[in-house]
């Protein structure tokens, strides 16, 4: 079986070589603007807000905290993301 760890796509998608505006998120005070391929929770994530043009993808987010959808750690969002806020977790935004 082969090796995928090390394989192209997966080096895409995850590297900040690859993808140089990518950022890693642990800071809840302010929104994170750019342009995202999308976010992957490194640990469990609760977002404030995100904007995205995926339909649906702004719903896991709420400004209380209370009803924010808890995301697990190793998820990825995929889908463009022009800004987002966290109110708990770590997040690696990818960069498009």
């Amino acid at each position: 079986m082969a090796d995928l760890t090390n394989s192209e796509p997966y080096y895409d998608q995850i590297s900040h070589a690859a993808r140089p505006q990518t950022q890693y998120v642990s800071t809840t005070g302010s929104a994170v603007t750019g342009s995202f391929a999308g976010l992957v929770a490194i640990t469990d994530s609760k977002f404030y807000a995100i904007t995205s043009p995926v339909t649906g993808m702004g719903n896991i987010a709420s400004v209380t905290e209370a009803n924010a959808v808890t995301i697990p750690a190793g998820t990825y969002l995929a889908g463009d993301v022009s800004s987002f806020r966290i109110h708990s977790g770590v997040v690696l935004a990818i960069g498009d």
